[in-house]
């Protein structure tokens, strides 16, 4: 197996005020990749060989999540953006919300990572709530067999939630 760099089509920034310019990927279906980018969206219509502007090109799509069948979510610097129809419009759903990472749990309910904290969800993304948890948690989430959540940031630790995101607690090291 080999890998290939596949970036036709978009405007890459290697300067030292911006990163490479990829964030986030989310395979939608056989047809469609989304890319989250410092310049918006971008889309590819033929397997990740060619890529176009796309979306919400006046924001940095920081984070892109799949909600349901037909339902996504991508976060920006000033915004989190909603989809019913896999893309084809968006609409802001929360102003304040900066978007990193969501998750959906086996019971519906969708965790959202903020600068302003942890968000949860339970109508399929169309209002937030805040958690318990710190403000500015970076990295992804992870939940295990007996539906215990973790999320985890570099200079603050590993958390964990045993009530669906309600609250959290610092784990313990050593």
């Amino acid at each position: 197996q080999s890998w290939s760099q596949s970036v036709k089509g978009l405007e890459l920034s290697f300067d030292s005020t911006r990163s490479i310019g990829i964030h986030d990927l989310l395979w939608v279906n056989d047809t469609l990749i989304l890319a989250g980018t410092v310049d918006g969206m971008a889309r590819s219509t033929d397997n990740g060989i060619s890529w176009a502007k796309y979306a919400l090109l006046k924001y940095a799509c920081r984070g892109l999540s799949r909600l349901s069948q037909n339902v996504l979510l991508a976060g920006s610097d000033k915004a989190l953006f909603r989809s019913t129809n896999l893309g084809t419009t968006w609409d802001s759903v929360a102003a304040l919300i900066l978007s990193r990472r969501a998750i959906v749990l086996s019971d519906g309910r969708i965790l959202l990572k903020t600068y302003q904290g942890i968000y949860f969800s339970d109508d399929n993304g169309v209002s937030w709530q805040p958690t318990s948890a710190p403000t500015n948690i970076g990295g992804y989430f992870t939940v295990n067999s007996t539906s215990t959540v973790f999320t985890a940031d570099y200079y603050k630790g590993i958390f964990r939630s045993t009530d669906r995101g309600y609250s959290w607690t610092e784990s313990e090291v050593g």
